[in-house]
């Protein structure tokens, strides 16, 4: 685990308060620092230091799709905020090096035990459209409606399944290269959004859309660029400190 400066701001009518600061150092690794700041501990908001973009979410708002059973199936064109099935939880997280999902439902799946996901890698082109998915428990990948899905062996993406909750694991490095060569837009440091637009898990209607979730849909997080040298690093790390103290003292005059 990276070292993690965290700040964690509450917001208040018109101004910005510093509520909490902390400071965890956890297993330091100069070459791969992190800051992290939060809004209320929920909302994840990029820092850019010197040119570099230096943001990974490391908590996330936990987003619920409700149960109805008369809601859709196959309902990708008009996704909902139901399932037919069950209901379901979704948790987006990351860090350095992987993307964590956790699928929990609320109840038996009544033998649909299944999660696919899709993805979007342009939110930053103004377009965010679901450029990737994956059906998790068939380890495959595809684009949807151009490609047929292909096996993601190798390529680090796992998944474990206890007391009916799936924990899944997609390292940003699929991300970034594309290594089945579908021809999704890669993360980079410099278009370092990924999100989470559409669910079909437990059951088969699709939940997302902004008009149910808002614009960040089922979940979005940041792609946290790697930083050369240590010395570097420490100078960034101190600088954006310094500067946000300052912007605490000021705000608290």
């Amino acid at each position: 685990m990276p070292l993690v400066m965290t700040f964690i701001l509450g917001l208040s009518n018109a101004y910005i308060a510093a509520e909490v600061w902390e400071f965890p150092l956890l297993d330091y690794s100069p070459e791969n620092i992190i800051i992290t700041m939060l809004t209320n501990a929920t909302n994840l908001v990029k820092i850019t230091v010197a040119g570099i973009a230096m943001a990974a979410s490391t908590l996330s708002a936990t987003v619920t799709v409700g149960y109805d059973p008369s809601a859709a199936v196959g309902n990708f064109g008009t996704p909902g905020s139901s399932s037919d099935n069950v209901a379901y939880t979704i948790n987006l997280t990351s860090d350095a090096s992987d993307v964590n999902l956790v699928l929990t439902p609320s109840g038996s799946v009544n033998g649909l035990d299944f999660v696919n996901l899709y993805f979007s890698t342009t939110v930053e082109h103004g377009t965010g459209g679901s450029g990737v998915g994956f059906e998790i428990g068939n380890n495959d990948t595809f684009v949807p409606g151009v490609t047929s899905p292909v096996s993601t062996a190798g390529d680090g993406i796992t998944h474990t399944e206890s007391a009916g909750a799936w924990d899944i694991t997609i390292p940003w490095s699929y991300f970034e290269t594309d290594p089945q060569g579908l021809g999704f837009t890669e993360i980079s440091a410099e278009n370092d959004i990924l999100r989470l637009n559409l669910s079909q898990s437990f059951g088969y209607s699709v939940a997302g859309g902004s008009a149910n979730f808002g614009d960040s849909r089922l979940g979005e997080t940041s792609f946290a660029a790697t930083i050369p040298d240590s010395g570097s690093a420490l100078l960034m790390l101190g600088t954006t400190a310094g500067g946000l103290l300052a912007l605490r003292r000021r705000l608290a005059c």
